[in-house]
């Protein structure tokens, strides 16, 4: 996703404010056993205990988004915005953690608690874009931040349906996004709905076997859907690769498995790695998709890396899971 947002309606569309009240049930004409209930439309959700092993912080319905099985629901803030307050919980929560990368220092955000649950007002939404990519990190060259922490922030300045948009967003933005589904008008739904209809394009990109990016929003409109995972499984990045391939050019691919084991299985079979152009958002949105099971890819990866960078890929890792500065924040590795 672009890190600057494009020109255009700056102001998110206000969710209407009429409620149809739901009925209550009629009481039971005879006492019997309770009929199972239908939870075949029932939302998926994290697993608690998987996420809370691990220390997981920083979780929102942007980072549930990174799980394809899980139904994320994002909603506009009815908090009034006060840009001071906000600045002084910026400066609290948020951290810059560094990641030597060949012969370049790079710095990421990290954050002690999720930025956003919810699409924020325009206002915070303006001051946060100015602080993530015009405040200076400390002995850092370069900043970058996380898809799901731009995702509310660009729906507030450009509109919810700017950001469902596909052409604007990146694969790990489309996967963000999903929290804002339920905020898209009625004729964006319609769109979105006859777009998961139409024939997937191919897994990879015919000129230059890359992983094709038109796969990934398409066969993200269509979670666990069996021609996906079928095209997934026929495909190994390996035959059309020189050595390993990186987890940063194909973590869109793996996202589209519906389960943990699957997608930790892809990685191995595909003969992934973190590589040197490991990107924060990357590990990040790995983390969140794959909990404890997507540690081990991660620690398989360090004997790959030169030294600095697999220390700087411990730090992130751990500032991710427990915190900046923190005594556990290495030993979850």
């Amino acid at each position: 996703m672009a890190a600057t947002p494009a020109a255009g309606d700056r102001t998110a569309s206000v969710p209407s404010d009429d409620v149809t009240p739901v009925s209550p049930l009629p009481p039971a004409v005879e006492a019997s056993a309770p009929a199972a209930p239908d939870t075949s439309s029932a939302p998926t959700v994290f697993d608690a205990a998987d996420r809370d092993d691990i220390g997981l912080i920083g979780t929102s319905p942007f980072t549930d988004g990174y799980r394809i099985e899980n139904i994320p629901v994002a909603a506009f803030s009815n908090e009034a915005a006060d840009v001071d307050a906000e600045r002084a919980r910026f400066e609290s929560i948020a951290h810059g953690v560094g990641l030597q990368s060949w012969n370049i220092k790079s710095a990421a955000w990290v954050f002690d608690e999720a930025p956003f649950v919810d699409v924020p007002p325009v206002a915070v939404a303006e001051a946060w874009q100015m602080w993530l990519f015009s405040d200076p990190l400390p002995n850092r060259e370069a900043s970058a931040a996380l898809e799901d922490v731009l995702t509310p922030v660009l729906a507030a300045l450009n509109g919810v349906e700017w950001v469902l948009d596909q052409k604007n967003a990146s694969t790990l933005g489309a996967f963000a996004s999903r929290a804002l589904m339920p905020l898209a008008s009625d004729e964006l739904a319609s769109a979105i709905a006859a777009r998961a209809s139409e024939p997937l394009p191919p897994v990879m990109v015919a000129y230059d076997s890359s992983p094709s990016d038109d796969f990934v929003h398409a066969a993200i409109l269509r979670p666990g859907d069996t021609e996906v995972i079928a095209a997934l499984d026929a495909w190994n990045p390996r035959d059309h690769a020189h050595g390993n391939p990186s987890v940063h050019d194909h973590l869109g691919h793996l996202l589209l498995y519906p389960t943990v084991p699957q997608r930790v299985a892809a990685f191995r079979r595909w003969g992934l790695e973190f590589a040197q152009d490991t990107k924060t958002t990357t590990l990040s949105a790995w983390i969140h998709a794959t909990g404890r099971e997507g540690l081990t890819c991660i620690l398989d990866s360090l004997e790959a890396g030169s030294a600095p960078f697999a220390e700087g890929l411990v730090e992130l890792a751990g500032a991710m899971l427990t915190g900046p500065g923190r005594q556990r924040s290495s030993s979850m590795l």
